[in-house]
């Protein structure tokens, strides 16, 4: 796939997920031919109080996981901003932790790990649900009336 291409994929992705994750109020910013670690090929950098979102991407899909197609982890990516204010709460606390450098690498170590497994997990249960409904439709955003 061509690096035009790929940002085409990764832009449909992105305009799909958006309504279904209730994500219309966020800004999102696109970083092209972004470095990243090797194992990643697209890294999700969000602002929760400011309901942004900068979308790192790596100009090819290599690496990825069989599972993985690229609109697969472009909603993995998407989740990320769900659980990012979880993440936002718990580096704070561990900010305040009194606890010694080791214990504190430790924590930041498990945390990252249980940040990565519930949007994995997340994305996973959200593409299961797209794929026996019919999400296809276009998303109804409903405010309640309380």
């Amino acid at each position: 796939m061509t690096s035009e291409a790929m940002k085409a994929e990764v832009i449909k992705a992105v305009q799909k997920w958006r309504p279904r994750l209730r994500l219309l109020d966020w800004s999102i910013a696109y970083q092209w031919d972004a470095h990243l670690p090797d194992h990643a090929s697209m890294q999700c950098i969000p602002q929760p109080d400011y309901r942004r979102l900068l979308l790192k991407v790596r100009p090819t899909h290599d690496g990825a996981p069989e599972w993985q197609t690229l609109e697969k982890e472009v909603l993995h990516e998407l989740c990320h901003c769900l659980t990012s204010e979880l993440s936002d709460l718990i580096d704070d606390l561990m900010q305040h932790a009194k606890a010694g450098q080791i214990a504190y690498d430790l924590a930041e170590s498990v945390t990252e790990k249980a940040d990565e497994r519930l949007t994995e997990w997340l994305a996973r249960l959200l593409w299961e649900a797209w794929e026996k409904s019919d999400w296809d439709a276009e998303p109804r955003l409903t405010e309640s009336v309380d």
